[in-house]
């Protein structure tokens, strides 16, 4: 009897985490089938994660301004309000303390003491293989500025896309360029 209601317990737990799981995946894949698809100009860079592989950390850095600074502290959860201009471009207009209703937005919170932003698209993954080709384009598209990346918004979350080079998705970039 106590076997039994153990692994029954074991089974409950698993399933939750499995569900957990499951629930995030539709959650990011709900956003990028129907979410507004925004740009944003970057600076990248390419770091490596042993634990995580090769990545681009996209520099799209934010900061409070001066006379809002004031109101809010670091850690503070706050939403980012954007505005998007006639090519898909978006910015940051504002921060507001309290979740906007009618407006696109993203939930990120203060990161540091001087009013930076953390924002949740921050690193772009990419296949090792193509990594030192990757570094060398985005050398190239820096010096031009010539990179963006396309991010899906919806209920105050933000998703990655892809990142664009010279408007090219940036694998299909690479591939453009090894048959030159």
């Amino acid at each position: 009897m106590k076997t039994k209601t153990i692994l029954l317990i074991f089974i409950i737990v698993a399933m939750l985490q499995v569900l957990l799981l499951l629930s995030i995946i539709v959650r990011k894949e709900n956003i990028l089938r129907t979410g507004t698809r925004i740009k944003i100009k970057v600076q990248p860079v390419d770091p490596y994660d042993a634990f995580r592989g090769r990545y681009i950390a996209l520099d799209v850095s934010y900061r409070i301004s001066k006379s809002e600074k004031n109101e809010y502290h670091r850690g503070q959860k706050v939403y980012a309000l954007l505005e998007v201009d006639n090519e898909g471009f978006a910015s940051i207009k504002g921060v507001a303390p309290k979740k906007p209703h009618s407006q696109l937005y993203f939930k990120t919170f203060v990161k540091g003491n001087d009013g930076r932003l953390a924002l949740p698209y921050d690193r772009y993954y990419i296949e090792d293989s193509k990594a030192i080709e990757a570094e060398k384009a985005y050398k190239r598209s820096r010096e031009s500025s010539s990179a963006y990346i396309s991010v899906k918004v919806k209920y105050g979350a933000a998703v990655l896309e892809e990142l664009y080079l010279k408007n090219i998705p940036v694998l299909e970039f690479l591939d453009k360029q090894s048959k030159k």
